[in-house]
């Protein structure tokens, strides 16, 4: 992720001044904890001393304020497109030109409707984020910068990507020798629903029976790789529900072996830009439609796919050339025969590098698909 400042110059448009912020809420995937922490944002420590263009620097901070100065966007589903909503007033004694934004990194949309501002006068800010895959909570700034000051007004932009039933913690952590540990589990509707299957396997509930217990709208569940080598892990717990907005839930295994085993190798051509896809609940016959964006030189020629499931088929589409790399559009197409959780992988070979791309689904006879 690039956490370099993006700055945008005013439109000249009249009456409106479009800003484009991008603010990035996919976390890289990654095998080690620190990948599933929060990440803050940057501190205006980081800004530079002046702002290009101002004739005079009076004051080190503009006189704005934001109403809320955090825009909470709660949870939202991965690869979602939220839209948040501040105030922003000038709170001075003069009119004020806002000169320029900047973000912390680029996945954001954000609007303010005009660049003066009079003293008492306010505006809306509206800030779109488009959710990567991976799962956590997140905190970004939004950076306004204001003729005449020499640091930025900030406001905050935060929220939590989670599917319809949240896990906490989002990783399952086998470091070291004791390889055990739990899972909480809670849909974030309130709503009850059950726990299907862990990994293929029958769940393993704390304090919950499900022979005599109703379902509930939160579980505790335990997770158990006691004797198994960190090479022989498996890359994701994967687990199962009934909740319409959460078949699959894919916790990442945090091992330092497995995560050695699973490097990329930094001299590649090219890189997954993401290694996973959920396509939910499918029905056996059926295809589904999946988008891999691989990051590297620019093709030069078609890359070829195979599958490592007998059951699933990967057929590539469309192939969309991209200045740092390519976006291919892949079918995947579900057998009739096919039943229970799938677990295929996408073998793209191309540029004499090879890598997986792992696809993970629900085959459901007489049900169609959802997500």
């Amino acid at each position: 992720m690039d956490n370099r400042l993006q700055d945008r110059a005013p439109a000249t448009a009249p009456g409106r001044l479009a800003r484009r912020l991008t603010l990035c809420l996919a976390l890289a995937a990654c095998a080690g904890v620190a990948a599933h922490a929060q990440q803050g944002p940057v501190r205006p420590a980081d800004m530079p001393e002046q702002v290009p263009g101002a004739q005079q620097e009076r004051r080190a901070i503009p006189p704005l304020r934001a109403s809320p100065r955090e825009i909470k966007l709660g949870f939202i589903d991965p690869e979602a497109v939220v839209t948040g909503t501040t105030q922003l007033t000038n709170t001075g004694d003069e009119p004020i030109r806002i000169s320029r934004t900047a973000s912390s990194c680029a996945c954001t949309v954000a609007d303010l409707e005009k660049e003066v501002l009079q003293p008492g006068e306010s505006m809306p800010l509206e800030a779109t984020l488009t959710a990567g895959r991976n799962l956590g909570g997140q905190q970004r700034s939004v950076r306004i910068w204001v003729d005449g000051y020499a640091m930025p007004y900030e406001v905050w932009v935060t929220a939590e990507v989670a599917y319809g039933v949240r896990a906490n913690p989002i990783f399952v952590n086998a470091i070291g020798i004791q390889r055990t540990g739990e899972i909480f589990l809670e849909s974030v509707d309130d709503k009850p629903f059950t726990v299907l299957s862990t990994n293929n396997e029958t769940v393993r509930y704390v304090g919950f029976d499900p022979e005599s217990e109703a379902p509930r709208n939160s579980y505790t569940i335990r997770y158990d790789f006691t004797g198994v080598a960190g090479a022989d892990l498996p890359m994701w717990w994967l687990v199962e529900t009934d909740h319409p907005r959460a078949p699959i839930i894919d916790l990442r295994v945090v091992n330092q072996e497995l995560a050695q085993k699973n490097i990329p190798n930094p001299r590649a051509p090219w890189r997954l830009a993401e290694d996973r896809a959920i396509l939910g609940v499918v029905a056996p016959g059926a295809s589904a439609e999946v988008t891999i964006r691989l990051a590297g030189r620019r093709i030069e020629a078609l890359p070829t796919l195979t599958s490592n499931h007998p059951d699933v088929t990967f057929d590539l589409v469309e192939v969309k050339p991209e200045s740092d790399g390519v976006e291919l559009r892949v079918r995947v197409g579900i057998r009739s025969t096919a039943s229970g959780l799938l677990t295929p992988a996408a073998v793209i070979d191309w540029q004499d590098h090879q890598q997986k791309f792992n696809v993970f689904m629900r085959a459901v006879r007489d049900e169609g698909p959802r997500s």
